[in-house]
């Protein structure tokens, strides 16, 4: 499957930070598409539709109902054709047994996500250069 390269998927199921998350990406990103998802279900079949065309990044709220965090992690990391995706967990917790979980499964990161927009800004726009554009993937 070949790497789309320019698109970010999101789920998020609070409607508060999913358009936070998508205006800064947006700002910090400019020459990439983000498509957001209240949860993870649709998602993934969105993300079957797309292929073979895959998204440069995958960011997940942890906790989400029906399909949470985990569960969209676990599947896409158990899926070889979405495994080389680049999966960013984001939380309000930073309980040591969830994020030990996360990176079992799968997670190139788990992000507790910040009290402040500054904050915010810093941690997509480093996301995004790390992701982006410094690391090599296949």
């Amino acid at each position: 499957m070949a790497r789309h390269g320019n698109q970010i998927l999101l789920a998020e199921d609070d409607p508060d930070d999913g358009v936070l998350i998508e205006q800064i990406l947006s700002e910090v990103c400019p020459n990439l598409s983000i498509v957001v998802f209240p949860e993870g279900e649709p998602l993934l079949g969105f993300l079957s539709k797309s292929a073979p065309r895959l998204p440069s990044l995958i960011i997940s709220d942890l906790n989400m109902p029906r399909v949470d965090g985990k569960q969209l992690l676990k599947s896409l990391k158990t899926h070889p054709a979405f495994q080389p995706i680049p999966v960013i967990i984001l939380s309000t917790s930073n309980d040591e047994k969830e994020i030990r979980w996360c990176y079992s499964a799968g997670a190139n990161s788990f992000i507790t996500k910040p009290d402040l927009f500054p904050h915010w800004k810093k941690m997509l726009k480093n996301t995004c250069d790390y992701w982006l554009t410094t690391v090599q993937l296949p």
